[in-house]
């Protein structure tokens, strides 16, 4: 791996953007040994002296063409021995059916989605012990948060997105604003796109 011999875990940099740089610095912060392993590094084997790769956000679609056949092949090699993944945001959407493959969850179908949502959004948490010492229904910052299509009854959902709070924004219009007026329908015959 770039800069380093065998890690603990991997950190994916190819077509991560910002987001990289964020997961960079979170980990670094965390303690947790790693490596940045780059997408031709993949493709030479190089999954085979780490136990997690972590993938952070940026365009899955440009991250599998990066990865190219033998790249996602490698990936879904190291998964299946025993290896974990472990992605965010267009991290997690390789991951699905419509990229690697690697879990039976479907990306929502564009035409669908909310595709420009960033700012702060209450989690609706469901039972899992992760959540025993929250009391609160957390907030999180969500940045163009991926949407998934999950029929499958062995995938477990830890938590979903519940209600924006007023400060965030749907493309350009603020939330708590339009919460004031008539609403996003007429709005999204405009803009032609999801906003609610």
């Amino acid at each position: 791996m770039s800069g380093s011999s065998a890690s603990e875990a991997a950190l994916l940099w190819d077509e991560s953007f910002l987001w990289g740089i964020m997961a960079f610095r979170a980990l670094k912060a965390s303690g947790i040994p790693f490596g940045v392993i780059t997408a031709e590094e993949i493709r030479q084997g190089r999954l085979r002296d780490c136990r997690l790769l972590f993938v952070p956000g940026g365009w899955a679609s440009n991250k599998l063409k990066a990865l190219g056949e033998e790249g996602a092949a490698e990936i879904r090699r190291f998964v299946s021995e025993g290896g974990s993944y472990l992605g965010f945001c267009g991290g997690a959407g390789l991951s699905t059916q419509d990229g690697l493959g690697l879990v039976s969850v479907k990306r929502m179908p564009t035409k669908q989605r909310v595709p420009s949502f960033s700012g702060r959004i209450n989690l609706n948490l469901n039972d899992h012990p992760l959540w025993n010492d929250i009391h609160a229904s957390p907030v999180f910052h969500a940045w163009w948060p991926s949407q998934f299509l999950i029929d499958d009854p062995a995938v477990r959902i830890l938590a979903t997105y519940g209600d924006p709070l007023p400060d965030a924004f749907s493309s350009d219009l603020n939330v708590g604003d339009m919460e004031k007026t008539t609403g996003w329908e007429s709005l999204e015959e405009k803009y032609r796109i999801n906003l609610d």
